[in-house]
């Protein structure tokens, strides 16, 4: 990674830490992910034998900067202390591991169809959450599908499935029955930006689940 990038990634999180110190919050960063570590994903994706490269080269400099990156708000279940807890939306870029650990969640099970033909969610690779619940609306890798020739980075909702792909024609099931559904990123720089961008312009109250109001 060139310097000039990694200084933007900097910006762009030192924007979202003072974002998030306005209102009582942090941000919490991971260390930096091993060579080796990254070396061994394609594998543990089941990803190894395509031809095209499963995860865009820029999610692999963010995570060699820090293994994930996240917005946590301190919360108090009844009596007890407040410990510090991760929104399960709008700022969180996950971890390899948490990447490994959502995948169950994009994928659907053999036999479903749309319109009497097979589909699958297996090209889906989940790395944040998306900056607005339901918990079932993730930002995505999609690795194939619709004539891809590299990875693209899309708003993956689950109950939809637009970004799920016919098994017998590789289509995605968006381009046969409407509109594509959101932006799509082909570089996760301009992601970044962007997803930074819709946090920033988040008010507290609006937070999940019920709002972090400034006292």
């Amino acid at each position: 990674m060139d310097e000039e990038t990694q200084a933007h990634y900097r910006r762009l999180l030192a924007e979202v830490e003072a974002w998030a110190k306005g209102f009582g919050g942090r941000l919490v960063l991971g260390p930096p992910v091993s060579e080796e570590d990254l070396a061994l994903l394609p594998e543990l994706l089941g990803t190894s034998a395509t031809s095209v490269a499963p995860l865009p080269s820029g999610l692999l400099d963010f995570w060699r900067l820090c293994g994930f990156a996240r917005v946590e708000v301190l919360r108090a279940e009844d009596d007890a202390e407040p410990v510090w807890t991760a929104l399960p939306a709008n700022f969180r870029v996950y971890s390899p591991d948490e990447v490994m650990a959502s995948l169950s969640q994009v994928r659907i099970p053999a036999g479903v169809t749309r319109d009497r033909h097979p589909i699958t969610t297996e090209h889906l690779i989940p790395f944040a959450a998306a900056n607005r619940l339901p918990q079932d609306v993730q930002w995505c890798i999609a690795t194939s599908g619709g004539g891809l020739k590299a990875p693209v980075l899309v708003r993956n909702h689950m109950d939809e499935l637009a970004w799920a792909c016919f098994q017998d024609s590789g289509r995605f099931v968006w381009e046969t029955e409407g509109q594509r559904p959101g932006a799509v990123f082909d570089s996760f720089l301009d992601w970044l930006d962007a997803y930074a961008r819709d946090v920033r312009d988040t008010a507290p109250e609006d937070l999940y689940p019920d709002g972090v109001y400034l006292e």
